[in-house]
């Protein structure tokens, strides 16, 4: 019972640990350049979904 009690305490610990890489991940990464970077991503996947959206189904 006490390994459980140990394993739950511990879990909470990692999430907070997630959300602060989560944080630093969209504050400073992504947002860094004013966006460049996330908006040169986003084109490429847009143009990506255009090209399999024109592309021909199997038979």
């Amino acid at each position: 019972m006490a390994q459980h009690w140990r394993d739950s305490r511990i879990l909470t610990i990692y999430e907070g640990t997630t959300g602060i890489q989560a944080n630093d991940l969209v504050g400073r990464k992504i947002m860094r350049d004013g966006g460049a970077s996330i908006n040169e991503l986003l084109a490429a996947i847009a143009s990506d979904a255009k090209s399999a959206a024109g592309a021909r189904k199997p038979a």
